[in-house]
């Protein structure tokens, strides 16, 4: 745990890889002048059996398909990269936020990366504690067989004063909350174990929540109240954030292939690839009261995980912008009904966007927010091994021993 990076080596050029359950989406990058630099991009389907609801039950064929994305990628390049930073949806995410103030012995001494380092490792066992409790009351898990997946520093006050970056202040009192993020030992090792197959070095795992707020760092939009909603192909990621802290993330077990179960029920007659093509289409076309009646009925269930998140966090009393992604928003249709809805439903006035479209400017990563933004951590994580005297405010960073 903690902000010690010794084990990332240093590299100009990766790949970043959003792997999901529907699509595998990849991206080149290279380095240059501290700069992320877009070479390629692909996007692969999966196989119907690496994937038994949102488990890997084929660790060959995904590994496969991974290996594709990554050609596809480089195939214009003379070289393919060997490190690897993975985006991945963990089938049991357990996350605990943090927090502990520590008075120190001396305010006349600056503070050093070291010290907080320190302070992050003495909370580390107390941490791991309530995730194995969290594990056992939310999914049953009875083994503490869970591993740490990221340690993310959140918020970082001194003397009652929140800073983005404490190094060299020489205050008294520091506090400072920590947002770590745990799976499950087994589904972390497979992850490992298809990117050791390809013979690639991992960068770091990261759970899709984090890359949520990441997508937004250079926006105007990080110190308000933020919502983030992902509808994955298996699973559904609903984040909520204030003032550029992330207070709380919960992954729930369905997402778009609910959707498209519902309608094949519907409409048994329509082959299964012409269900799925509604996610590609801009308005309604055949059958358009059957699909909406159904999508209708599919959002009231979204909704309703939504509201219920949102009225039981006391920290947060109105959103400002709700940010959306997934392959269901690419159809314009559906995205407007989405939005269309959620404003009928959410009693506050906001803004709706999705994450893509704060990519519009960058028309190359417009299509790819999620390899965009490991593309970002994969930057920084490089930067602060280089130098830790940086802003070290929500960077995440892992320890692989």
């Amino acid at each position: 745990m903690s902000f010690r990076v010794s084990h990332i080596h240093d590299y100009d050029r990766f790949i970043a890889i959003d792997l999901g359950s529907y699509r595998v989406r990849a991206s080149l990058y290279s380095l240059k002048e501290g700069s992320v630099i877009l070479e390629w991009s692909a996007s692969v389907r999966q196989n119907r059996k690496s994937f038994d609801m949102w488990v890997v039950s084929d660790m060959q064929w995904v590994a496969l398909t991974l290996e594709r994305a990554i050609h596809d990628a480089s195939k214009n390049a003379k070289t393919i990269p060997d490190d690897i930073i993975l985006g991945f949806s963990p089938e049991m995410c357990i996350y605990d936020i943090i927090s502990t103030q520590y008075i120190r012995s001396d305010s006349e001494v600056s503070i050093t990366m070291q010290e907080i380092d320190t302070m992050i490792e003495k909370i580390e066992y107390d941490s791991h504690l309530r995730a194995k409790e969290k594990a056992k009351h939310q999914y049953g898990l009875s083994s503490d067989d869970i591993r740490l997946l990221s340690s993310t520093l959140t918020s970082i006050s001194i003397d009652e004063k929140r800073v983005k970056n404490p190094i060299w202040f020489q205050w008294k009192l520091i506090r400072i909350t920590v947002l770590n993020v745990f799976c499950t030992s087994a589904e972390f090792n497979v992850m490992r174990s298809i990117v050791g197959s390809l013979q690639k070095r991992i960068i770091s795992l990261i759970p899709l929540p984090l890359l949520l707020p990441k997508s937004i760092e250079s926006s105007d939009y990080t110190h308000e109240n933020n919502a983030y909603i992902d509808i994955g192909y298996m699973h559904t990621t609903i984040l909520l954030e204030k003032d550029n802290e992330i207070i709380h993330f919960e992954t729930f077990p369905f997402g778009t292939k609910m959707l498209l179960d519902m309608l094949a029920v519907e409409l048994p007659e329509c082959p299964y690839i012409e269900i799925e093509n509604i996610l590609s289409w801009s308005e309604s076309k055949e059958k358009k009261e059957v699909y909406e009646r159904i999508y209708g009925e599919y959002e009231d269930y979204i909704f309703d995980v939504f509201l219920s998140l949102v009225s039981s966090e006391k920290k947060i009393d109105s959103l400002r912008n709700i940010f959306v992604t997934g392959g269901i928003f690419d159809s314009s249709w559906l995205s407007g009904l989405f939005e269309k809805k959620l404003k009928q439903n959410y009693p506050h006035k906001f803004r709706f966007m999705k994450l893509s479209s704060l990519l519009e400017k960058q028309e190359e990563h417009k299509e790819f927010p999620t390899t965009h933004a490991l593309s970002l951590l994969a930057r920084e994580l490089l930067l602060i091994k280089k130098d830790p005297v940086i802003r070290i405010l929500r960077y995440v960073l892992y320890n692989y021993d």
